[in-house]
């Protein structure tokens, strides 16, 4: 992923956040790859941005007024095709993780997989950033898990007591037999 940092600015009220939002929907949308392919070359060559804007004026009615967009735009390109490429990888070792684990497979293995593949690719790639993100993901789904398994034992808990005061404290027991009863359930106290 690029280390650039991309603030969006404010949208006016009633409209839209940027011109290049169109060219950006279009892209993401319905652009075929061979155009994909020549606006890749486009931005990358040595052609203006004066020409560049003129382009998008012409062929998606994008009225850009700086040639700070166009360097914006490439930015953008350059984002979508790092997103592209984590999303194949992605897409990729998900269908090698249902292959491997097989169709019964439950939802905490397909999370222990995809924390692995997550850990890899923060070594493999060097973004320690992610790792980061990774072990703050795997802590807060051990904590999720392990009150989930609390709340289940407090429930189970709870329900033995009851149990045990309907016995205790059945009306037809006598002193005795209740005294016997407590020390069936609590053992010598």
């Amino acid at each position: 992923m690029s280390k650039r940092i991309h603030k969006p600015y404010p949208a006016p009220p009633g409209k839209s956040a940027h011109e290049l939002d169109k060219f950006k929907a279009v892209w993401r949308t319905s652009m075929p790859e061979d155009v994909k392919q020549a606006w890749r070359k486009l931005l990358n060559s040595r052609t203006t941005n004066e020409s560049i804007r003129a382009k998008l004026l012409a062929e998606y009615d994008v009225n850009v007024n700086h040639g700070t967009y166009v360097t914006r735009l490439r930015y953008w390109v350059e984002d979508q095709d790092e997103y592209d490429t984590q999303r194949a990888k992605l897409k990729e070792h998900l269908l090698q993780v249902k292959k491997k684990l097989g169709p019964n497979a439950t939802l905490d293995q397909m999370r222990v997989e995809v924390l692995k593949c997550s850990y890899d690719s923060t070594l493999d790639e060097g973004d320690f950033k992610q790792g980061l993100a990774t072990v703050r993901e795997d802590v807060r789904a051990g904590k999720l898990a392990l009150d989930t398994r609390k709340v289940e034992l407090l429930e189970k808990i709870e329900s033995k007591s009851d149990e045990k005061e309907k016995k205790l404290n059945h009306p037809q027991l006598t002193p005795e037999e209740r005294a016997q009863r407590i020390k069936q359930i609590y053992g010598n106290v």
